[in-house]
C-alpha cells in the first residue's frame, strides 16, 4: 500500500456528506468518495445515461469501487468520531 498523508485523509473526511463513503485506494494513495446513490446504482445495474454528467461520473467511480474492492479501504466517517 502507497502511504498517504494524513492531511489528505482528513481533507477528504471534511468534504463528505451523509450518503457518502470515503475509501482509500490502496494501489494509488488517493481518497475516493464514492456515493451511496451511485454506488445502488451499480449494484442494481440502473442506466444511467439520462442523468446529468457528474452524476454519470459519480457511477463508474462506484462501479470501478464494485468491481475493485479489495483494492479499497474504508475509511472511518464523521460520525465514527463522535463515537469516540
Amino acid at each position: 500500500m502507497k502511504k498517504v498523508k494524513l492531511a489528505v485523509i482528513v481533507d477528504s473526511l471534511e468534504m463528505t456528506f451523509e450518503e457518502m463513503q470515503v475509501y482509500l485506494h490502496k494501489p494509488t494513495g488517493e481518497t475516493r468518495c464514492i456515493r451511496s446513490d451511485a454506488y445502488n446504482d451499480v449494484e442494481e445495474g440502473r442506466d444511467v445515461s439520462d442523468q446529468a454528467p457528474w452524476y454519470q461520473e459519480a457511477v463508474e467511480e462506484a462501479k470501478h469501487f464494485f468491481e475493485n474492492e479489495d483494492e479499497y479501504l474504508c475509511l472511518p466517517d464523521k460520525f465514527d468520531f463522535h463515537e469516540y
